[in-house]
């Protein structure tokens, strides 16, 4: 549950705080699932990113919403992405919440109901 925690944060990180500024997504440092040793260590990191998506979704501009940009992929290409990168984070972020519940539910544990506009954008 770590590793998806941690690559649900990456993955927003990513995506809206590289790729949809330009910036080599390959610049991007994964956190290491074992430098994380207490939930407080997840919860504050949580913090820091949804911080930068706050602040980059109360600053975004119609223009923002509709430019196009370029960077490179680890993978060594290109692409011509806009608005489609914050779709896909979300979108992203969605499946992977899915695989949390349902490990929940595999452990006979009722997951929280966390609804996903009032805790990221309030």
């Amino acid at each position: 549950m770590l590793q998806i925690l941690l690559h649900i944060l990456d993955v927003e990180d990513c995506w809206l705080h590289y790729a949809f500024h330009g910036l080599a997504i390959d610049q991007l440092q994964s956190p290491e699932p074992a430098n994380f040793m207490t939930f407080q260590q997840v919860v504050d990191y949580n913090s820091m990113i949804s911080a930068k998506t706050k602040a980059l979704f109360a600053n975004l501009s119609d223009a923002d919403l509709w430019k196009e940009v370029q960077f490179k992929e680890s993978k060594g290409f290109t692409r011509r992405v806009g608005l489609k990168i914050i779709m896909h984070a979300f979108i992203d972020e969605l499946a992977h919440i899915g695989e949390l519940i349902c490990l929940l539910w595999q452990l006979d544990s009722e997951p929280p109901y966390i609804d996903w506009l009032d805790y990221h954008l309030t």
